[in-house]
């Protein structure tokens, strides 16, 4: 599911709207149920008005009905895969505090051979949350022949979310417990 999930993501990044930065951003959101739905960032001439990918797919979810989630996909050009922002990890918290995060940073040119799986190569890096690369012959890391990885919990990267009282009580996934 992993797979189909990043291959959504890219599908969505493709539409982004980033003529001020053109970094393009696609998310594929999971919800528990398997249904699955697409943001992509919506850049605005007024910087603060601009929408991230998480958040527009978020915003698609529940308009739909859903509130419960199980991972996010994040597909980008960026050197390295890129976690949420910080208010994208709020909002994402408010919904899915566990949620597992898997980004991919696609090379500039797509077209260029990949380098096979193994070891030393991606797979590693997917496994540990990890970048990996070539060295060049003055010890610099070459560009990526094939797309970069790294997972998270959503808890591992906002440890300390906001939280807000409803009718009095705290509501039991923002304790993150279930024992009563």
């Amino acid at each position: 599911m992993r797979e189909t999930l990043l291959a959504r993501a890219r599908e969505a990044r493709e539409r982004a709207y980033a003529p001020y930065s053109r970094f393009q951003v696609g998310a594929a959101l999971e919800a528990q149920d398997g249904t699955v739905f697409l943001g992509c960032n919506v850049e605005n001439a007024s910087y603060g008005l601009t929408v991230c990918a998480e958040r527009v797919a978020v915003g698609n979810a529940v308009a739909a009905g859903h509130r419960s989630f199980r991972r996010l996909a994040l597909s980008t050009r960026a050197p390295r895969p890129t976690p949420p922002c910080g208010a994208c990890r709020q909002v994402l918290a408010e919904f899915a505090p566990e949620l597992e995060i898997v980004s991919e940073a696609l090379p500039v040119d797509e077209a260029a051979p990949r380098e096979p799986e193994g070891p030393t190569t991606g797979d590693r890096a997917h496994r540990k949350g990890t970048m990996g690369g070539t060295k060049g012959e003055m010890g610099d890391a070459s560009p990526p022949t094939r797309p970069l990885r790294a997972e998270w919990r959503l808890d591992e990267l906002l440890p300390h979310r906001f939280r807000m009282e409803r009718d009095g009580e705290v509501p039991e996934h923002i304790l993150g417990r279930t024992d009563g």
